[in-house]
């Protein structure tokens, strides 16, 4: 299975996309990607202006692809939970993806930082799953983007399984992560990573990402067992 992003189509290959339906398909990986987002956040997310940005999210309401709570945010919607769960009967990322949910949230409560779920696709790291903090300054919108293994600590946590990896720096300056390789029938393929701006990863915050890393992997890794022991 091969992965494609809005990234990886250009103008060379014949199936360029049109500004606008692209910055649509950018609003509502934004909304999924953070789970609930301000008008004002999905637009500089992805730099249009509030008054464009609206227009597309209410086609993404009417279409029931996203929806809009009694508070003003934007969250996930009927469409999209009816697609991801039809996909989780025959897409093991994706199955993957949702069993990990779950974790993630709890992780990224824990820590307090942004967490990851990451696969390997075609020589690349797509990241298809993520839990945010509710900390004003977070990571955010690596969600179905496709990156290098080189220089990141989810790649060398795949490259050695078993064990927290961290790298500072690798893809984005002042931001540093942690990352744990998934074991068993996922090793070297997915892992999982804490994602936040590098002040705050000190020596003692990275101790305690990496202890709460390995129990989540592990706790992650007993259900899926379980499961298919069942």
């Amino acid at each position: 299975m091969t992965l494609l992003s809005l990234n990886d189509i250009s103008e060379d290959d014949g199936q360029s996309i049109p500004r606008s339906i692209a910055r649509v398909f950018d609003l509502l990986e934004t909304v999924v990607g953070q789970g609930s987002c301000t008008l004002t956040e999905a637009a500089g997310e992805v730099e249009l202006t509030p008054t464009t940005a609206r227009r597309y999210l209410q086609a993404l309401v009417a279409r029931g692809y996203i929806e809009r709570t009694t508070d003003g945010a934007y969250t996930v919607g009927p469409a999209v939970r009816v697609l991801a769960g039809a996909l989780d009967d025959r897409d093991e990322v994706a199955a993957l993806a949702r069993r990990a949910q779950p974790h993630l949230e709890r992780l990224a409560s824990t820590v307090g930082e942004s967490v990851y779920l990451g696969v390997v696709d075609d020589g690349s790291i797509v990241y298809v799953a993520t839990a945010q903090t509710e900390r004003a300054i977070r990571h955010v919108g690596w969600i179905g983007q496709r990156l290098p293994h080189e220089h990141t600590a989810i790649g060398a946590a795949l490259a050695t399984p078993g064990q927290p990896v961290f790298r500072s720096g690798g893809l984005e300056a002042d931001i540093s992560a942690v990352s744990y390789g998934l074991p068993g029938d996922w090793e070297g393929t997915a892992a999982i990573s804490i994602v936040g701006p590098t002040h705050r990863f000190d020596h003692a915050s990275i101790t305690r990402f990496e202890l709460a890393l390995s129990q989540a992997v592990g706790a992650l890794i007993d259900e899926l067992r379980l499961e298919a022991s069942r």
